[in-house]
């Protein structure tokens, strides 16, 4: 059985390098397999439509675009992407990038700690994830406001599986939060075929917030359902039911199951090659004991016996 993976949220080398020391004296996550979710300007997060199908020139056009952000060559960046919806002359989908650099450092505090890093993504993902399998959200059109900490918003619009908005917005008050969200919202639905929302959902820290999310209701013409609580650490499903599955340690680091089928195969081979010494050990002190049972069947007597009947029979055929 897999160890549940522990979740780590941070937004900075410093935030990261404390809280790893810290669990690490604490043995908090002994044996465990850590996943890091990064969010603010450090990790690159957004959608794409592209009028390409094949993954290698899909892979090239984001490096370049995430290269253009950060102002990087495209060698020097490291992105991972996933296909929503592929068509034979387009894809659409969503993708995370990271300067190859910056996620050095991140490997390296891991390996410092003693810590094995399974996973490396968008905090923004981890959070979708378990708040989309709690709730067996799959189809339909939805709209999810994620206040995931003071100052930090996370605005998604979800269509038959499509990603149609993806935005991590920053602000310094609840007014200018509801005018970014507001707008972005008109901006998306302005430019999409549906005009309405299955569903419309708050989550995250809403203290003080009701206003905000009353305001905004109005405005889709919509009833917004609120959770407050969404706990990541406790998201411990198989990666093979998340909806987003990003990982910018996909060419770095094998997944757990990898690692247990490596030591599965590796624990094979060890019992056949113990088996096969054991067989040959067997055979060899079989062996032993004939040589020795031979040595002690004839002794120095029957020996010169021996000789004494060669030379005589020697001796006769001479004389014939």
């Amino acid at each position: 059985m897999e160890n549940p993976i522990f979740n780590l949220q941070c937004a900075s080398l410093e935030e990261l390098d404390k809280t790893l020391t810290t669990l690490s004296k604490e043995k908090t996550i002994s044996g465990r397999p850590v996943a890091l979710n990064l969010y603010g300007p450090q990790i690159l997060v957004r959608q794409f439509d592209l009028p390409l199908s094949s993954s290698r020139e899909i892979t090239n056009a984001l490096k370049l675009e995430a290269a253009e952000v950060f102002s990087l060559l495209p060698e020097e960046i490291e992105i991972d992407y996933q296909a929503l919806a592929s068509l034979k002359d387009k894809t659409k989908g969503v993708f995370i990038g990271i300067p190859k650099k910056l996620l050095g450092v991140y490997i390296s505090y891991f390996n410092k700690n003693r810590i094995t890093a399974e996973k490396i993504t968008a905090n923004i993902f981890s959070r979708l994830n378990y708040f989309l399998h709690e709730n067996k959200i799959k189809n339909g059109c939805f709209c999810i406001i994620d206040f995931f900490k003071e100052g930090i918003v996370n605005l998604v619009i979800l269509d038959k599986g499509e990603c149609v908005l993806l935005r991590e917005i920053y602000y310094e008050n609840l007014n200018d939060a509801e005018k970014e969200i507001g707008y972005s919202l008109k901006y998306a639905v302005s430019k999409s075929t549906y005009k309405k929302f299955d569903g419309v959902y708050a989550l995250g820290d809403l203290a003080n917030k009701e206003d905000l999310i009353l305001n905004l209701g109005k405005d889709l013409n919509a009833g917004i359902k609120k959770y407050n609580n969404i706990d990541i650490q406790q998201l411990n499903i198989s990666s093979l039911d998340l909806f987003f599955n990003l990982n910018l340690l996909r060419k770095y680091a094998f997944s757990q199951a990898a690692r247990q089928k490596i030591l599965y195969t590796t624990n094979a081979v060890l019992a056949i090659c113990l088996l096969f010494f054991l067989v040959l050990s067997i055979k060899i002190i079989r062996q032993d004991k004939m040589i020795k049972d031979l040595a002690n069947y004839y002794n120095a007597e029957d020996y010169k016996y021996a000789v004494s009947l060669q030379e005589k029979l020697a001796l006769l055929k001479n004389a014939q």
